[in-house]
């Protein structure tokens, strides 16, 4: 008989394949913010679409980091609701990723440095 622990993490361990593979990033940089603000107030609009699973911004890059669901929103639509907060948003494949602590990891929007 397993205990309670061991199927536990048996069953987050199966979980985890399965949340990765509905998972996808985008990066966008957005070039006219020009205030932690203009972020504030693009990823409050973004966390509020139906898909959006975790925005990251950085203000100094003037960047967006976007982890979203593919079934329900795609590249262009989340440019799109990006646009419609008043900020044009191109791709970019290069940006690097923030590392994020375990406090910010726990949070859907993040505002990093």
């Amino acid at each position: 008989m397993i205990d309670r622990r061991t199927m536990l993490a048996l069953l987050a361990s199966a979980a985890l394949p399965a949340l990765a593979a509905e998972t996808a990033r985008l990066q966008l940089l957005v070039p006219k913010w020009s205030c932690g603000s203009c972020a504030i107030s693009t990823c409050e609009a973004l966390a509020k679409a139906e898909g959006v699973l975790r925005l990251i911004s950085r203000i100094k890059s003037k960047h967006l980091f976007i982890e979203y669901d593919p079934a329900r929103l795609d590249p262009k639509a989340l440019i799109e609701l990006v646009r419609k907060t008043g900020y044009e948003a191109v791709p970019d494949p290069e940006a690097t990723w923030p590392k994020l602590d375990p406090e910010q990891a726990a949070r859907k929007i993040v505002h990093a440095s």
